[in-house]
């Protein structure tokens, strides 16, 4: 049987704390931000609100940090994966594991930080 889907070495590194804001939606908010303040320079400034709330803090996995820069962490890591023409896949386990990020991934969401994958041309 061939295969229609193929990973190798997939990876993906994401950043603590930071949004996945597209440089669009960036120039959007700046272009409301100056455009506001000329039609309203009276108008008081937005309450800045924190990412995180004070004593809160992240729990992250040893595995999930090692060989990781300084505030990152791996959601995927070196995952090889091939699936048949016409399988089935179930794809199971606790929070967190990095599920829906393979997914995503397969999907075109977003991309892998390393590795590869290819959909087979039937």
């Amino acid at each position: 049987m061939t295969w229609a889907i193929r990973c190798e070495e997939i990876s993906k590194l994401y950043r603590i704390g930071k949004s996945n804001v597209t440089a669009a939606e960036m120039v959007n908010q700046q272009l409301r931000r100056a455009f506001g303040r000329v039609v309203n320079p009276l108008r008081k400034p937005a309450v800045k609100i924190a990412y995180e709330a004070p004593g809160t803090h992240t729990i992250l996995d040893g595995l999930q940090t090692e060989d990781a820069p300084l505030n990152h962490f791996w959601s995927l890591r070196d995952i090889n994966l091939e699936i048949g023409e016409g399988d089935r896949v179930g794809i199971i386990g606790p929070n967190g594991c990095g599920k829906s990020t393979l997914l995503k991934i397969l999907s075109r969401i977003t991309s892998p930080s390393s590795g590869k994958f290819a959909f087979a041309v039937a």
